[in-house]
């Protein structure tokens, strides 16, 4: 893996990229509290709310801080450039939505 030459514009190889991702897959299909335990005996409704409708890390700005979001951040993304034009958001949940 480190032998490997990395892609451009990514700090790991494409080896190592793999492989992380199938490990991740992996651990959330093992992980109850998202599979046979994600459902209203383990989470509040609000928690559930939350987790299906949090989309990014400026969605969890927003609902903690919302007068930074409101002043400082007028991008969709909280790791763009905050003065950048915000995209259109889109209504469909993101559980909802079929993969690009």
């Amino acid at each position: 893996m480190l032998a490997e030459t990395k892609i451009k514009g990514f700090d790991i190889s494409e080896t190592a990229f793999l492989i992380f991702l199938i490990m991740a897959t992996r651990r959330l299909e093992a992980d109850k509290y998202f599979t046979s335990d994600f459902n209203e005996e383990r989470y509040t409704k609000k928690g559930l709310e939350w987790v299906n409708t949090t989309e990014s890390l400026k969605d969890v700005l927003n609902r903690h801080y919302p007068d930074m979001n409101r002043k400082w951040i007028n991008s969709t993304s909280a790791f763009t450039v905050w003065d950048a034009p915000p995209e259109r958001r889109n209504p469909v949940p993101l559980y909802l939505r079929l993969p690009n």
